[in-house]
């Protein structure tokens, strides 16, 4: 697939070849800062194969649409013929034609702009919404007139990306992938595997094991475990299953307001949680030795201390009485008090509804035979996200990072209210 097509995407579990394609990644992106006065938008045709002309919204244009929108007569700009750029590239061309319908012109260059790219460019803007994303003649007037209205003085990034064959200074042919504020600083993609490599050569947390990678133009995302930290654990702590520490590296050129390196936690039948996170934002100086060491406190404290708290709840059983009812109700108790201390029927994590459904659902599965403790109850908060599959990346995301405060709530509250 093009890599500069929007639907460009990869994903392995190899380390030589994650390392290989980010670096090719980052070998093609080009940042330039300009100024608002420097840029203009031209407005591509609406349907594929419908010609190579665009209506370039120079001041000419602008008020020649601003009359017939007031006169209600038909709209008859100048064109600008993109033909050039269709030769080049005519697979980006319609797909440019469709998801976004924009050129940017910057110093006579033209750019394909990426459907992706709209957002930040309305935030560059001060506009944004759910019909701003939508393309159209409207939306790309309305981006147009904004444009016109900021200072021309303004400073923005243009993140771009070039073939991998374009050489020289060019911005002709480029493709936007986003457009952040003047003060944008580049945190190289290769810190991810940089980082990875530092963190398997420490050997903190014994070897680490791949797990998964995927690469495309809003997110590179590697995945690694250690596996002989796990048993590790087991051994020292007698936790009854073993969890899994990990790391997840995760950044963007485009989308993500910050590098991020966090630990995970994974029991061995189940899906990850988010253990601890140590951000890094495009702003200001960047150095990777001052956050890698930052990161190894972060991680490495981050993992003692959830194993360290399970530890502590192994031995404590919900209640001291043999009769079944009130072991019903500590166990209800429990599962009430890690439902409120997760805040898992938030809006950003699952919501009432689905929260109702899994709180149902665990109270049902209560065993009157078995003497629960609270890391019983704590492991089954680290289990919650397979009982919801399949969830939105967004979702899945905030579900990681509540779960981490399992191995932290009093499974034991001397008083919580039971819900119907």
């Amino acid at each position: 697939m093009n890599n500069r097509s929007d639907y460009f995407s990869l994903s392995g579990r190899t380390f030589k070849e994650f390392r290989n394609e980010v670096n090719r990644f980052e070998k093609n992106l080009v940042f330039r800062r300009v100024k608002m006065g420097e840029i203009y938008f031209s407005i591509m045709p609406k349907k594929p194969g419908t010609g190579t002309e665009g209506i370039p919204m120079t001041q000419k244009n602008w008020d020649l649409y601003c009359e017939t929108f007031e006169t209600g007569a038909e709209f008859k700009p100048e064109t600008e013929d993109f033909g050039d750029l269709y030769e080049e590239d005519p697979e980006l061309f319609e797909e440019n034609r469709v998801r976004s319908r924009l050129f940017l012109t910057v110093g006579g260059e033209h750019l394909f702009v990426s459907g992706d790219a709209q957002a930040t460019i309305g935030s560059r803007l001060g506009q944004g919404g759910t019909d701003y994303n939508i393309p159209g003649l409207a939306r790309n007037m309305a981006i147009a007139c904004h444009l016109r209205e900021m200072p021309e003085k303004t400073a923005v990034t243009l993140v771009m990306l070039k073939r991998d064959d374009q050489k020289g200074e060019s911005l002709n042919g480029m493709k936007l992938l986003a457009m952040p504020s003047g003060g944008y600083v580049h945190i190289p993609l290769s810190w991810v595997p940089a980082i990875a490599i530092r963190l398997a050569k420490e050997r903190t947390l014994g070897r680490p094991r791949v797990t998964g990678w995927t690469i495309d133009q809003k997110r590179i995302l590697f995945e690694m475990e250690f596996p002989e930290y796990a048993e590790q654990l087991k051994e020292e702590y007698g936790f009854k299953e073993l969890l899994i520490p990990g790391v997840r590296i995760e950044t963007s050129p485009v989308t993500r307001s910050s590098f991020e390196v966090i630990g995970t936690l994974r029991p061995e039948r189940g899906y990850a949680i988010d253990d601890s996170c140590e951000k890094l934002t495009h702003r200001g100086h960047v150095d990777i030795d001052d956050y890698m060491e930052k990161v190894g406190k972060t991680i490495l404290t981050g993992v003692r201390k959830t194993s360290e708290e399970l530890a502590k709840k192994l031995g404590r059983e919900l209640t001291e009485s043999t009769d079944a009812g009130e072991r019903r109700e500590a166990y209800a108790r429990a599962i009430l008090a890690g439902i409120e201390g997760l805040h898992l029927a938030s809006p950003r994590v699952l919501g009432e509804r689905r929260t109702k459904e899994i709180r149902d659902g665990l109270i049902e599965e209560f065993n009157p035979d078995i003497p629960y403790t609270e890391y019983d109850i704590a492991v089954t908060f680290l289990h919650i996200a397979e009982r919801v599959d399949p969830l939105s990346e967004e979702v899945k995301k905030a579900l990681r990072s509540a779960c981490k405060g399992a191995a932290l709530i009093n499974y034991r509250p001397s008083r919580i209210t039971l819900l119907p």
